[in-house]
């Protein structure tokens, strides 16, 4: 199995309980380092630096030692690389809620599917911050104005909908009435028309744990509301049922007779993180529109793509992430010109990159390489998401009917695709002759 990405455990000694978590993630395709912490910092400043560090605080028993480990988070974070290293600790906090450092803490019960949702989301916002800055370095390059990052997310203006019986909504009211303005839905047909009308920062659901994952997983299956923070609550801690809901969508789970600087604390958690991933989004879309643009597509140009694929390479070869490239082709587009016009054929390559640029994530940069080729940059990505990501913009565009303009008909679009996953040998013109064939390195 190619690795889905590398994951540094630190911890003196194992432990039962953080043992199964391990596997876990290794069943998920993660590659899983273990190691003392004096070793922590060397290995998180070279070549092979991990995706995310998990600090083992179960296994770190006495006063001394936990000082260490916190310690390490925060230096951690600051280690030289192309990005901030994610720190999850899995255990105890202790006192004063979530220690500097750390992206978050995961406590017990532990849960193998809220430590995979948190990898896999830390990692991603990660990775969103460090594509925004190399944009903006690629940006200043070419002389141009990429909007920069707010820093220190208000927490004014925030909205969260109780789904749910109303159990708990004043609970939920005098706790979080300060921060947000709460709003009630008994049902979900309810709830789907506020959604519709109005922007959620946090969805609480006040429902058994078994009708609150039934009810994330068909949430979930509405791509405008994939990524918003969902919270339910359980009476146990059956490890089974616990799992099974947040493999379903949910993204945090309270126990019982929770306190409320817990909800308090977990809830601004999950809002400042929303919010930080929609405003990276947004600024994407906007360095879409003021960055060098090609005319036709809307998409970066191929110069724009060329100076920012350097970087990427330039980072890599340097000990940061690795990233793939995807090479699309219009196949019959001389064909399309002959029957249609130069016209008719601008208009379907400039449908094609509307369709692409609404399939990619916020922090891909798709770009027209040139004639009736296309190229995707995938930040962090490997051989699982390139082939995910090639198939699926594959299979669409071959769906969709694109339509000839000044005219009744449509056409489908044969669409040729590769992909070529950054090696320590390549360079940007080897990388996109490998996607694309080695006509486009010429």
């Amino acid at each position: 199995m190619v690795s889905s990405g590398r994951v540094l455990v630190i911890e003196e000694r194992a432990c039962p309980e953080t043992s199964r978590l391990w596997d876990a993630v290794r069943d998920e395709g993660y590659e899983i380092v273990t190691m003392p912490l004096v070793r922590t910092l060397e290995q998180a400043t070279t070549a092979q630096r991990p995706d995310v560090v998990l600090l083992n605080m179960i296994a770190a028993e006495y006063g001394p030692e936990r000082n260490r480990y916190l310690d390490a988070a925060s230096r951690l974070t600051v280690a030289a690389s192309a990005r901030r290293l994610p720190v999850i600790g899995v255990g105890e906090a202790g006192e004063g809620g979530r220690p500097l450092g750390m992206s978050d803490v995961l406590p017990q019960p532990l849960s193998a599917g809220r430590l995979l949702g948190r990898i896999a989301a830390l990692t991603r916002l990660s990775t969103m911050q460090a594509e925004l800055r190399r944009r903006m370095e690629t940006g200043g390059r070419f002389g141009l104005d990429v909007p920069t990052l707010e820093t220190g997310i208000s927490e004014h203006d925030v909205n969260i909908l109780v789904i749910g019986n109303g159990g708990r909504f004043l609970t939920f009211e005098s706790v979080l009435a300060r921060m947000a303005t709460l709003t009630g839905a008994f049902s979900m047909t309810t709830a789907r028309d506020y959604m519709a009308r109005r922007r959620f920062d946090l969805l609480l659901l006040d429902m058994p744990l078994s009708d609150a994952a039934y009810l994330a997983s068909e949430i979930r299956r509405n791509p405008i509301w994939y990524s918003i923070p969902i919270m339910g609550f359980g009476d146990n801690h059956d490890a089974v049922q616990i799992d099974a809901a947040y493999r379903t969508g949910l993204t945090d789970i309270l126990f019982g007779q929770f306190e409320g600087r817990e909800l308090l604390e977990r809830t601004r958690s999950a809002v400042n993180e929303n919010r930080l991933r929609e405003q990276l989004k947004s600024i994407y879309t906007q360095a879409r529109h003021i960055a060098s643009n090609d005319a036709l597509t809307g998409l970066f140009t191929r110069g724009y793509m060329m100076e920012h694929l350097q970087h990427m390479v330039a980072e890599a070869q340097n000990g940061g992430d690795r990233f793939s490239v995807l090479g699309l082709r219009v196949s019959q587009l001389e064909n399309l010109n002959e029957t249609y016009g130069y016209a008719g054929g601008d208009q379907i390559l400039r449908q094609i990159g509307i369709t692409i640029a609404r399939l990619v994530r916020g922090e891909d940069l798709a770009a027209r390489a040139g004639g009736d080729r296309f190229a995707i940059l995938l930040p962090s990505a490997g051989y699982e998401e390139a082939v995910r990501v090639s198939a699926r913009i594959s299979a669409v565009i071959k769906a969709t009917r694109f339509t000839i303009p000044e005219s009744d008909n449509s056409t489908s679009v044969d669409i040729e695709t590769g992909y070529a996953i950054w090696t320590p040998t390549d360079d940007a013109k080897t990388l996109l002759a490998r996607a694309f064939g080695p006509q486009l390195a010429t």
